[in-house]
């Protein structure tokens, strides 16, 4: 019986996790703070050397690639990109996706953010393009975007 409950309650929970995506404007689908990387125990020091590009009222997207600290070499570790938006002097992180390097195209790997990030404010959608694969995040409805 423990096991069913369990059961029960992870479909509620995923259910939950839906709704409320659902409804605060993400796109349904789309990882949200998720992270692909495993080569490294969490806690692991890194240096994202990131570049930036203003979307708007205060949202910005973030892309970069990140280096253990640990390590001397100069080579990326991984990948990384983000939305985020000031509040005062905060920087809440709405979206973000860490990433393998197989998932960005070596010509990506050094782009800027304006290369790889594309936004329309009429709908709101920003898209990551990674070049092997893309990111879609909309910001949240009822924020102006013009």
């Amino acid at each position: 019986m423990p096991c069913v409950r369990l059961k029960e309650m992870k479909t509620i929970y995923l259910a939950l996790i839906v709704v409320f995506l659902s409804g605060c404007g993400f796109e349904v689908g789309i990882p949200i703070n998720q992270s692909y990387v495993k080569k490294k125990p969490f806690g692991t020091p890194a240096e994202w050397r990131p570049t930036r590009i203003d979307l708007t009222n205060g949202y910005v997207a973030n892309v970069g690639p990140y280096f253990y600290q640990d390590e001397t070499n100069d080579i990326p570790d991984y990948y990384s990109i983000d939305i985020e938006k000031r509040e005062g002097n905060a920087w809440p992180v709405y979206f973000s996706v860490d990433m393998p390097l197989d998932w960005v195209s070596s010509n990506k790997l050094t782009a800027s953010a304006k290369e790889i990030v594309s936004f329309n404010p009429q709908t709101g959608i920003v898209i990551f393009d990674v070049g092997t694969t893309s990111f879609t995040y909309r910001l949240k409805e009822g924020e102006p975007t013009l």
